[in-house]
């Protein structure tokens, strides 16, 4: 698993005073927004998907690289959702058990 995949799935991360990623903090906002914001906030899944694809065009590259950030993302989000700590934990820890087991 890359490195930004691990760290993106930790308890610093989780636990960041202000959020590190924009999509776990703000998807719903995102959502909620202009067709403006959300071409921008497209623009930039797009680029998160090449990133996480390796730059590897082909199909199963990018659907692997979309289920990644998905993960990601929604681990993240969960992970935060709730003041049970262990729950918390256990999300993170499942979340990063499923993204080695793609790679």
């Amino acid at each position: 698993m890359g490195e930004g995949r691990r760290t993106g799935l930790s308890r610093t991360h989780r636990d960041a005073a202000v959020p590190i990623c924009p999509f776990a903090a703000l998807g719903s906002e995102i959502a909620r927004s202009s067709d403006e914001v959300k071409a921008s906030a497209g623009a930039v899944l797009e680029e998160l998907i090449a990133l996480f694809s390796n730059g590897d065009s082909a199909p199963g590259a990018r659907a692997e690289a979309i289920v990644t950030l998905c993960t990601l993302v929604g681990a993240m989000t969960l992970s935060r959702a709730t003041a049970d700590k262990g729950l918390s934990d256990e999300i993170l820890k499942q979340a990063k058990h499923h993204l080695r087991e793609l790679t």
